[in-house]
């Protein structure tokens, strides 16, 4: 089940109208990911669209990881109660399958910390620079 939690300095739903569909949040990241301009970066001025959009694509990122960190505990579970289990003999093409799945789903959460890095780095640049404009013309 995706995870409902947002960090305390990001909107909810209700306030960003990017962030929906939190049960799909790895299609939802890929949308977002390709609506931003392509000249984004941190240190460019954004939009406050575009701003909602990295904020939601940053929750998407770290829904869909809490999402696949809790299925993946819940499968090593399973198995371990299936190989504890005498009466019960797990079939090598299921370990196969798993096995599969696990370095897929490794390879999906490596995308997923690396692209919510990429995105909170770009958020905090982008406030660096706010403030810096707000100071530059205040003449501190």
């Amino acid at each position: 089940m995706p995870s409902t939690t947002q960090s305390p300095s990001t909107p909810d739903s209700s306030v960003n109208p990017h962030l929906k569909n939190i049960d799909r949040s790895r299609y939802e990241l890929s949308y977002l990911l390709r609506e931003l301009p392509s000249n984004f970066h941190g240190h460019s001025h954004a939009t406050p669209d575009t701003l909602l959009i990295v904020e939601a694509a940053r929750d998407h990122a770290d829904n869909a990881t809490n999402t696949l960190i809790h299925g993946l505990e819940a499968v090593g579970e399973v198995l371990f109660l299936a190989g504890a289990n005498d009466e019960y003999e797990v079939n090598a093409r299921h370990i196969s399958s798993i096995g599969s799945l696990i370095s897929y789903v490794a390879n999906d959460l490596q995308f997923l910390h690396e692209t919510k890095g990429h995105l909170s780095y770009a958020l905090q640049r982008h406030a660096v620079a706010v403030r810096a404009g707000l100071n530059k013309r205040e003449g501190k």
